[in-house]
């Protein structure tokens, strides 16, 4: 019987060469949808939950640097930044772990197929420049502080835009 086996037709090599192409076929497939699935809703988690929260949380920082302008020292808004920073992580874990929790049975699916590594990546990509940016902008508005605190930009120079600023300094500095 083993020996029937080892002498197959054309046809029968022919048919299971198109059998395993369309095995291969419908694999890749399913594979495609699975990773536009999974990414729309990655992405879809983004732009309703991240985004979101991260416009609220630089507005509060904004105002809550804002309230220390006026500090004699620079302690309790660096106290205000350093502490920023660690709920900002936690707010970064808790956006990766909010993902995943929304993405539900694919998660256990991915780990399965060997793509979780993968859409981890994705995940760190969509992610990190926003928190980055996040971070970046308590850093200048700290730093925006830090210089009123000791007096190198003044209200009035502060009620100012942009350009009557720029104004402002080439006067200064040309001595008018």
């Amino acid at each position: 019987m083993a020996f029937f086996g080892l002498f197959k037709s054309k046809f029968e090599r022919d048919q299971e060469a198109r059998s395993t192409e369309a095995k291969l076929t419908r694999a890749y497939d399913l594979g495609r949808r699975t990773s536009a699935t999974v990414t729309n809703i990655i992405d879809t988690f983004y732009d309703e939950k991240v985004l979101p929260v991260c416009k609220n949380v630089v507005q509060a920082c904004n105002n809550d640097l804002e309230r220390h302008h006026h500090d004699e020292t620079t302690d309790d808004a660096m106290a205000l930044c350093a502490n920023f920073r660690a709920q900002l992580n936690d707010l970064k874990r808790s956006a990766v772990d909010g993902v995943w929790d929304t993405l539900g049975d694919w998660k256990y699916q991915l780990i399965e197929i060997g793509m979780k590594e993968d859409f981890d990546r994705y995940i760190a990509a969509k992610f990190d420049p926003i928190f980055e940016l996040v971070d970046k902008n308590a850093t200048e508005q700290m730093a925006y502080c830090a210089a009123r605190i000791s007096g190198h930009i003044t209200d009035e120079m502060h009620a100012m835009t942009p350009d009557e600023l720029k104004e402002f300094i080439a006067r200064r500095d040309a001595g008018c």
